[in-house]
């Protein structure tokens, strides 16, 4: 059946990731300046994967609000 994205859905760019990407997912976005991550426009969709699929420390300022986004990556065992 087609027609609008579940809300609830989790999209593809956020599965995954360890314990910044169970983090990620477990935030309300709806509530924030950047509303729910379905919404999100493609490059910053992109700019998150790539962060979550980083090692390296990385932060985000996007939109006029500059809403700021930080990675720390854990240690990888």
């Amino acid at each position: 059946m087609h027609g609008r994205p579940d809300p609830k859905a989790l999209p593809d760019f956020l599965s995954g990731s360890g314990q910044m990407g169970a983090l990620i997912r477990a935030r309300n976005w709806a509530a924030t300046p950047l509303g729910p991550p379905h919404a999100w426009s493609q490059t910053l969709k992109t700019l998150v994967s790539v962060m979550l699929g980083s090692s390296q420390p990385m932060f985000i300022a996007w939109g006029p609000s500059a809403s700021c986004s930080t990675m720390t990556p854990t240690p990888r065992s």
